[in-house]
């Protein structure tokens, strides 16, 4: 069943043109609808269409989204070293997988860097950084990940451009490196197309349940655009019997949302990264981590930053290496939102927000236990943005006084970001000898889904019955050691499609990837407008 609110509201008639353009739709059948761009949503198309489903992929949730949603995908770390022997063993299979991709698929020369990775921390006294390399140890063992714990002078004999600070020791494993993010989206639609799958590219208009089916008013891109988002020519009806919810995780919660799931635990995080000049041989180096020394500043001042990551720019700039910050030095997207929400409710404007006062020492249980209480803080924050924004008139002096505020606070979060960028920056130069200059104009925001136990998610929508609506992401933690979880995509792509088809997940505990689980918290939600003419306007204010 369609979620639907206690007290439903006053719709407005559907517009002609929506009507009309609904009514003069091709109908087309298929048995799953995958609705995302993501890899994974690539890779589900692509596993339910091998395994007999008519498949029709829909890769936007919305024609508002597609602009979001990063036209380059960037390259994705493949990092097995993780706080938990779950998480290592979740990884490795992942990387199991994008091997297999690589050796099997048509086109995927050159898919993978196989560089292994390193990560380097102090082990004098006790910090955050030491304790959180600790863990990753003791955890690769648990799942059996062969490493190695090198000294500053084995690091330096065995990779001569790597200068670990003294006192320091590195983990180092020869399995893991990086995705070419470009090459892996055009193979894995390519693989899904072969398999029989329909990839439309085109954003979603409006769904409704059927009861036995779903159906999805889609229309290309350019034909939604020039109709405002109503439809026009070339208008598509699927008819389908069940969805796979699998978005980008820049518009996650706004996909997910117009299918009427929240999910509180799980927020959009944004770590700013960009690409230095290095010496070519860099190329050659196994992607990196320096996790610092335990800063006891807050992340609001960005000399604070003393962790960092790097990989190699693949393909188009060899002589290039991409730098990114920490997590644990990030904040949560939805701060912004706070900065909104509180000057359209006439608070001044945002200054300081939820989450941004992260710390940088203490354990890896204090660091997560700070990011769960920044996770609950931004949901809130997004949910207050949603009815503070949304009851302004359009035009009137409020709504035009939190326009105002909404840009000054995304100003400051973006110089912000670039101050922290810079010192990440200096970071990579003082522990890889090669790095040199910035190169202007190619900054850039990374964004991930982060959840308070820094696992990813599948499972069934909860307002629909068991695999009628699945929706699946990959996600990672906000403490030291964790990398984004992008390389998690075709495990996730796996696990979905086996939730669909009432599958026992494989290589993973059920219960620790669960949608359901308390973690996350996840609900069905109401939906403010109707999902079959107004999807749009169910959309926040503010993307």
């Amino acid at each position: 069943m369609q979620p639907v609110p206690s007290a439903a509201p006053q719709r407005a008639p559907p517009l002609p043109a929506a009507a009309a353009a609904a009514a003069s739709s091709s109908r087309r059948a298929a048995d799953v609808a995958v609705v995302g761009g993501s890899l994974q949503a690539y890779a589900a198309a692509y596993l339910l269409a091998k395994r007999g489903k008519r498949t029709v992929l829909v890769e936007h949730a919305a024609l508002q989204l597609a602009g979001v949603t990063p036209s380059a995908r960037p390259d994705v770390a493949l990092h097995l070293p993780a706080a938990s022997s779950h998480a290592v063993s979740a990884a490795t299979e992942a990387f199991a997988l994008w091997r297999g991709i690589e050796a099997s698929a048509e086109g995927a020369r050159g898919l993978l860097h196989l560089c292994g990775s390193i990560d380097v921390a102090p082990v004098r006294g006790s910090s955050a950084a030491s304790d959180a390399l600790g863990a990753m140890q003791d955890a690769s063992r648990a799942a059996s990940l062969q490493f190695g714990m090198l000294s500053p002078d084995e690091v330096s004999a065995a990779f001569p451009r790597l200068r670990p600070p003294k006192g320091s020791a590195a983990l180092y494993t020869n399995a893991g490196g990086v995705v070419n993010g470009r090459l892996a989206a055009a193979v894995l639609r390519a693989m899904a197309q072969r398999a029989g799958a329909v990839l439309a590219p085109a954003c979603l208009l409006g769904w409704r349940d059927a009861g036995g089916h779903f159906a999805l008013r889609t229309a290309p891109l350019e034909a939604a655009a020039a109709a405002d988002g109503l439809g026009g020519e070339g208008e598509v009806v699927y008819e389908c019997e069940q969805l796979v919810l699998l978005p980008d995780a820049a518009v996650q919660q706004q996909s997910l949302g117009l299918f009427g799931l929240a999910v509180p635990g799980a927020q959009l995080w944004r770590l700013p990264a960009g690409r230095w000049r290095a010496q070519e041989d860099c190329a050659a180096l196994p992607l990196w981590q320096l996790l610092g020394a335990g800063s006891t500043r807050t992340v609001d001042d960005p000399t604070a930053i003393d962790s960092a990551w790097g990989i190699p720019v693949l393909g188009w700039a060899p002589g290039s290496m991409f730098v990114a910050q920490c997590l644990p030095d990030g904040s949560p997207a939805e701060n912004l939102a706070a900065g909104v929400a509180a000057g359209a409710a006439g608070g001044g404007g945002g200054s300081s927000t939820p989450g941004s006062q992260l710390p940088t020492s203490g354990g890896p249980d204090e660091l997560a236990a700070a990011a769960a209480a920044a996770l609950g803080s931004a949901g809130a924050a997004a949910a207050l943005q949603l009815g503070a924004l949304g009851e302004e008139r359009p035009g009137s002096e409020e709504a035009v006084d939190a326009e105002r505020q909404w840009q000054a606070e995304r100003q400051r979060q973006e110089e912000a970001a670039a101050r922290r960028l810079a010192t990440a920056g200096a970071l990579a130069g003082r522990l890889v000898n090669g790095v040199g200059s910035r190169l202007a104009g190619l900054d850039s925001q990374m964004r991930l889904i982060v959840t308070p136990d820094s696992e990813p998610a599948v499972g069934s929508h909860p307002g629909f019955e068991d695999g009628r609506v699945v929706a699946a992401f990959p996600a990672t933690a906000a403490q030291l050691g964790c990398l984004p979880g992008d390389q998690l995509a075709p495990l996730i792509a796996r696990l979905a499609a086996d939730e669909l088809m009432g599958r026992a997940p494989q290589a993973v505990s059920a219960a620790a990837v669960a949608l359901g689980r308390e973690a996350l918290a996840a609900e069905a939600a109401a939906l403010p407008h109707d999902s079959w003419f107004e999807l749009a306007r169910c959309l926040p204010a503010q993307l």
